[in-house]
């Protein structure tokens, strides 16, 4: 029998759909969440102007763009970036899909169009075989659809022997854009040294490994405080005004256990440290190490 039936958000298919056996629709797991899959167009992080006018401005700083060439950005959704009409001299400055990055540079590379493009921070030496700059930066953007990514940058618009090129003065002047970029929110409160919440104890208390007792005539519940000029003001959760020696101690007991945090903190560094597995080159790793030291100790006068 047929019927109209909606999905899991209330839309009714174009099209009715016939129903086939219990054990197919049962067994079509794949074929379910692929409906709640997001679908690519550029990888949805498209950079914050700022962030991009940051760049080219660091970028004619260098000497790499001179100013008289065309600046374009071929990536946008349903763009392709394969038949843009480029021109003789053009520079691409863009953020193309992370996932097709490799495909992207190899074009750029046999089509010989300039380019600077951003890549992650992760997978930056994949491109080590190619005849690119890997430009560190390890920038932290927050790009428009909200992902925090670590970035750097793909290019050849510097001399070829240039293989790796690590800057992090462009990460901070990138994360400093980035963040003038975003809509400031509400100013976090800091609460009077009197009143605690949970979110007050567990961060600073129990998070770090502390103690804390508090006794009911050391204090009272709150729902809200009034501040002096700003009113009434809710305690999200709830709080707790506490006697001013209750205070004096959850103070003390605050700075104990971010000592004490600390100090775990380092000696699990070093902890970590000793216990690293050391690592030697093979046979194949040192005759190659050997190839290289002589040609890098065939250049020094070139350095000099």
């Amino acid at each position: 029998m047929d019927y109209e039936q909606k999905d899991l958000f209330g839309y009714v298919p174009r099209e009715r759909r016939r129903r086939g056996p219990r054990e197919q629709v049962h067994n079509d797991y794949e074929g379910f969440t692929e409906k709640f899959k997001p679908k690519k167009t550029t990888d949805d992080c498209y950079t914050p102007p700022a962030v991009y006018d940051a760049l080219l401005a660091y970028l004619g700083e260098r000497g790499w763009l001179t100013g008289g060439e065309r600046i374009v950005r071929p990536f946008w959704p349903g763009g392709d970036y394969e038949a843009y009409d480029y021109r003789e001299g053009d520079v691409v400055v863009d953020n193309p899909p992370f996932s097709i990055l490799s495909r992207v540079v190899d074009f750029y590379t046999r089509r010989g169009v300039r380019f600077w493009l951003f890549a992650p921070h992760l997978t930056l030496f994949g491109y080590a075989g190619r005849p690119v700059t890997l430009v560190v930066s390890h920038a932290r953007l927050r790009y428009e659809n909200g992902a925090l990514v670590t970035t750097d940058f793909v290019t050849n618009l510097l001399p070829l022997d240039v293989w790796v090129e690590v800057d992090g003065q462009l990460a901070r002047r990138l994360e400093a854009a980035c963040k003038g970029h975003v809509k400031p929110g509400p100013p976090r409160l800091k609460w009077p040294a009197n009143v605690v919440t949970a979110a007050r104890l567990g961060t600073y208390i129990a998070a770090r490994g502390g103690r804390f007792t508090l006794r009911r005539r050391e204090g009272e519940t709150l729902r809200r405080i009034y501040v002096r000029g700003g009113g009434a003001i809710t305690i999200f959760g709830g709080g707790i005004l506490l006697s001013d020696r209750a205070a004096a101690r959850y103070a003390e007991a605050e700075a104990k256990a971010q000592a004490a945090a600390r100090y775990a903190e380092a000696e699990a560094k070093a902890q970590a440290a000793a216990q690293a597995v050391p690592l030697e080159l093979g046979p194949v790793g040192e005759a190659l190490l050997r190839i290289i030291n002589e040609r890098d100790n065939g250049t020094k006068n070139d350095r000099q």
